[in-house]
């Protein structure tokens, strides 16, 4: 198998592998992104938090000047000593601001404009020194070359902050753009990863599960025809093998059935017609005669069996022949009640019904099916009890009702009870049967265009009805 055999083979994992790696990607590209953007944002924040600094300290020390100026024209004008140290606290303070400016410079030309305030400071400070005598006009021209640095250091910290500012605001839609376009990636990764996983899993398992239920229902021939190149592909086609293997299984066992079946059922007619006529010739209370009713037993219980068998491979294959005519159900259920009640010693059988039921319908086929009910009911059931056999019309429908005393079955149990080789499972090992009983009766009823329905609670018995449409024309 070469490589890319081996990629097409594994193609759901390389879909969750792609989905998987696309979102660690979008993931770490997101958080790379936001955090050089925080970065910046955070050294911008400390440049405008420095120009701010910047910008109020040279207010400060521009009032402490002038404040300096005004206490050093009183002291000149007074000699009072108080003003003297006031303009020496000041000058003292306005050293240290200069000081704090130029520590807060971050950049060349703030420091230069800084060392330009220094130096006018110092110019400033030489020129005011209480030695030198200055005319009122002459003091009031002292300042204003520190003043004037001050003031272009001023707009230039405010010029520098608006800039940092506008720059923050730039990257601040810079990373909500392309968080957003991010976000928006993300999520198309995050929506569309879990439908391409649905239409590659979701879809098949349900596809796959559905076709494995009906194949359970007894449809052999279901099969998937819509599967890739994949794990899920390769799992269908091995279900679809393993049910074609079941499919040629299940047709060698129907041609087993059907041979063993046609091989049988000539010996036990034999068999049986022998039994009878021996009977006939013997006296009623020989020994043999109770030998005889054993063998004329159990070849009818032979004879249903490979009736069962023969109808379950014509129900199987499609093959289920009918031969219609008019019946009276009545008259019929009747008949099977007298046939019974004379071989069956160990139930009593009830009927009721007396309105004729006429349908279309196989005669030979419906007395096989409540031939079966009663041998079910008389199976289940205590001995000594009643089978209750019952012919009703109702309108357009004709009833069959058989009821026992026994048991009952509980209500997960019915609904597998027509399916083939099923039997109650209290009674699997402990009553003869093959299961296919009811699955024959169900397909037969239906093959007549009627219903079956199983009424029965744990502990009060079972009620089977088979309702028929009166009238009914196939």
């Amino acid at each position: 198998m070469n490589i890319k055999q081996s990629f097409q083979k594994n193609s759901i994992k390389r879909s969750v592998l792609l989905w998987m790696s696309g979102l660690v990607i979008s993931f770490f590209i997101l958080a790379v992104t936001l955090t050089v953007s925080r970065g910046k944002l955070q050294a911008m924040n400390k440049r405008i938090f420095s120009d701010s600094r910047a910008l109020e300290l040279s207010h400060q020390l521009e009032i402490l000047i002038l404040t300096e100026h005004h206490e050093d024209v009183l002291w000149r004008e007074t000699h009072d000593l108080r003003h003297y140290q006031l303009r020496n606290s000041k000058l003292q303070e306005a050293e240290r601001l200069i000081c704090e400016l130029h520590n807060n410079a971050t950049f060349a030309k703030k420091r230069k404009l800084i060392g330009n305030i220094q130096r006018e400071f110092e110019r400033f400070k030489v020129a005011t020194m209480p030695e030198k005598p200055f005319t009122l006009e002459e003091t009031t021209l002292l300042p204003d070359n520190l003043l004037q640095a001050l003031e272009n250091f001023g707009e230039q910290n405010h010029k520098q902050m608006k800039d940092t500012i506008r720059a923050s605001n730039r990257l601040d839609k810079l990373v909500d753009r392309w968080s957003q376009i991010f976000i928006s990636f993300v999520t198309i990764v995050v929506v569309l990863g879990p439908l391409v996983l649905i239409k590659r899993i979701v879809r098949p398992t349900v596809t796959l599960m559905r076709t494995a239920k009906i194949f359970g229902r007894g449809n052999f021939h279901v099969r998937i025809t819509d599967y890739r190149n994949d794990e899920f592909g390769m799992l269908c086609k091995t279900f679809n093998d393993m049910a074609e293997a079941i499919c040629d299984l299940e047709k060698d066992r129907r041609n087993f059935i059907a041979a063993v079946a046609h091989d049988l059922k000539n010996p036990l007619t034999m068999i049986g017609a022998s039994a009878y006529r021996l009977r006939k010739k013997i006296s009623a209370s020989g020994e043999n005669l109770i030998w005889l009713n054993h063998i004329i037993e159990r070849t009818g219980y032979l004879e249903n069996l490979v009736h069962d068998l023969m109808d379950s491979v014509q129900i199987e294959t499609g093959n289920l022949s009918l031969h219609l005519e008019q019946v009276d159900l009545t008259s019929l259920v009747r008949n099977v009640h007298q046939m019974q009640s004379k071989i069956i010693t160990t139930h009593r059988i009830v009927f009721e019904g007396n309105q004729e039921c006429r349908i279309k319908g196989d005669a030979r086929r419906l007395e096989r099916v409540i031939l079966n009910l009663i041998s079910n009911a008389i199976k289940y059931s205590p001995q000594a009890s009643n089978v209750h056999l019952q012919v009703a019309r109702h309108d357009s429908s004709a009833v069959i009702s058989v009821r026992d005393e026994g048991e009952g079955i509980s209500p997960d149990e019915i609904q597998n009870l027509f399916q083939p080789f099923q039997r109650s499972s209290p009674n699997r090992n402990t009553i003869e049967g093959t299961g296919l009983g009811l699955f024959s009766i169900k397909k037969i009823v239906e093959g007549h265009k009627g219903t079956i329905q199983f009424f029965s609670e744990p502990g009060n018995g079972t009620t089977v009805k088979i309702i028929f449409p009166v009238g009914n024309d196939h």
